[in-house]
């Protein structure tokens, strides 16, 4: 099993040692590491009602929201390195971001406010 660290966004293995923070190691289904050659960034976050993903190189891959409570709340395919996420229908909290392709995962933490 993989934890990724919703604080950082960096992924843990079961030793529960944090990868350098420089290079974020994702663990597939293989259990093969291997990193992530992208930037991921969301702005603005905090955020009141809409927030912006935006990658590095064009991701082909879903992307996944949930609530603190672990429900699914927003998934989406993308095809592109920039996706815009209106949050005006949702509570203000901490959701979690998950970005998902053929060979890693990341997940980030966002605030509505």
């Amino acid at each position: 099993m993989v934890l990724i660290s919703e604080f950082t966004g960096y992924a843990r293995d079961e030793t529960f040692n944090l990868s350098e923070p420089d290079t974020p190691v994702i663990k597939n289904s293989t259990d093969i590491y291997q990193q992530y050659a992208g930037n991921f960034r969301i702005y603005p976050n905090p955020t009141t009602q809409t927030f912006t993903l935006e990658f590095e190189d064009p991701v082909m891959g879903e992307i996944e929201i949930m609530d603190l409570n672990g429900q699914l709340i927003y998934r989406k395919e993308i095809h592109s390195n920039k996706e815009k996420i209106d949050m005006t229908l949702y509570t203000e909290g901490i959701y979690f971001v998950t970005v998902r392709s053929d060979t890693w995962v990341m997940t980030e933490k966002m605030v509505k406010w």
